[in-house]
């Protein structure tokens, strides 16, 4: 976990709801990466790539193209970048 905290870009890391390591581990290791996302892919396993597909696809688009850092409008891990007026 600790060398995970040393990662300096963004990273993705995704997984199917039935997968090998469990739902926790996942949790665990984006957590430690200091501008880590998670995305679960319902309906998948350790196979999501070839199970899902072009969700797979789509869920890595928006994330190499979305502005860093997420905007999130109840942010828990992330600065407040929302401006409420």
């Amino acid at each position: 976990m600790q060398d995970l905290a040393t990662i300096t870009v963004p990273v993705l890391v995704m997984a199917g709801d039935d997968d090998v390591a469990t739902l926790v581990a996942h949790l665990l290791d984006v957590r430690a990466i200091p501008q880590g996302q998670l995305s679960i892919v319902p309906g998948s396993s350790h196979m999501l790539l070839k199970e899902r597909t072009k969700e797979c696809v789509r869920v890595m688009e928006h994330f190499l193209s979305a502005k860093l850092p997420p905007v999130t409008f109840a942010p828990l891990r992330r600065p407040s970048t929302v401006v409420v007026e």
